[in-house]
């Protein structure tokens, strides 16, 4: 674990729990493509680099979740460089409260304020104003958080933070988090069309071709959305349907996987509404919703 892999020329990563990305843009200087899950991890990155001779010339955070931003204040601190976020999250990574009151819908309890939901605050600027090196490529990958983008190097290395997770992943966390269900499927439908030679998603194995991880991921989406169909077919509450689904998987619930999983349940609820395939009833002042 931490270990520093080479894939191919200028193109490297570190192997965390959340890959980090390393661009050499040109001799002894580097990019990095997120910043690990927390100050710990951020040490680690800075040790690889110094053993290197590289110097981090700016971290381009892929999106505001803590465990990709987790050490960017650290290693900001240290090296002088700058962070960049897409504009849509700047205030996320700026102000990283508003990550767990995004899930929980209002102010977080204190139980939701640990670094796993809420990483240390850092100075953060537009992505749009970095000054990339040339042939550095954004790829807008919006879905799983509101702006997500990945980046694809010139020698063909995309770098695709959350769009796809490993099967251990969907395995253990079938309602994985996503804050936008319709946008998280136009992503996959996109993410084999851009031409790259390897793929690097933050939390599954570098790959040559990401079909087959692509696939998987958007089978488990429409599965939980035909469960909450059938879940429906007598007015059901929100309540009532998460702990249906955590059940149904086998899952037990506590407070983080509610605020979590309770987030993304509102997502594919949103999706479902949209597409006319579930409807709001309410029963004495109780919301609940119904099958089409």
């Amino acid at each position: 674990m931490y270990e520093l892999i080479e894939i191919t020329d200028n193109n490297y990563y570190v192997n965390s729990p959340t890959k980090v990305g390393i661009y050499v843009s040109t001799p002894g200087e580097v990019w990095l493509i997120d910043a690990g899950s927390d100050k710990d991890a951020g040490k680690k990155v800075l040790r690889h680099a110094e053993a290197m001779g590289w110097k981090i010339q700016g971290i381009l955070a892929t999106h505001s979740h803590a465990d990709h931003i987790g050490g960017a204040a650290l290693i900001a601190q240290r090296t002088g460089c700058k962070v960049y976020a897409s504009h849509a999250e700047l205030a996320f990574v700026e102000h990283t409260v508003y990550e767990p009151a995004l899930l929980w819908g209002g102010c977080p309890p204190q139980a939701l304020r640990g670094k796993a939901m809420c990483a240390q605050s850092v100075e953060c600027e537009d992505v749009l104003s970095a000054p990339l090196p040339a042939g550095l490529e954004i790829i807008p990958l919006a879905g799983h958080s509101p702006a997500m983008f990945g980046l694809r190097t010139p020698e063909g290395v995309f770098y695709c933070a959350d769009a796809v997770f490993s099967a251990e992943v969907v395995e253990k966390y079938p309602l994985n988090y996503l804050f936008d269900l319709r946008g998280t499927l136009e992503t996959l439908a996109r993410l084999t069309a851009v031409e790259a030679k390897w793929v690097l998603p933050a939390h599954a194995d570098l790959t040559e071709d990401i079909g087959p991880l692509r696939d998987l991921n958007r089978a488990k989406m429409l599965e939980i959305l035909a469960l909450i169909e059938s879940l429906c077919a007598e007015p059901t509450g929100f309540e009532a349907l998460l702990g249906a689904i955590f059940a149904h998987y086998g899952l037990a619930l506590n407070l983080a996987q509610y605020a979590l999983g309770g987030s993304t349940l509102k997502a594919y609820i949103s999706y479902l509404l949209d597409e006319k395939r579930i409807e709001p009833v309410f029963e004495n002042n109780r919301l609940l919703w119904k099958a089409v």
